[in-house]
């Protein structure tokens, strides 16, 4: 869980967070350290399988996509 209120949950490439509150922005970065997202929207497409870090305002966590 990111936090009580959001959490995140893998669907093949998509990643999603529920419970995003308007204007919270949400920072996905490939474990070379590169960027492969950041922004408001809850849903993105992720290129690859692969390690990744997820954050959202003070909150990080990792996913893997397989």
């Amino acid at each position: 869980l990111l936090s009580r209120r959001q959490r995140q949950m893998c669907i093949g490439d998509r990643l999603s967070v529920v419970g995003l509150v308007g204007g919270e922005r949400m920072e996905v970065v490939n474990a070379s350290g590169q960027t492969v997202y950041a922004g408001a929207e809850s849903t993105v497409t992720l290129p690859s399988s692969g390690v990744y870090i997820v954050r959202v305002g003070a909150t990080v966590r990792k996913v893997v996509v397989k």
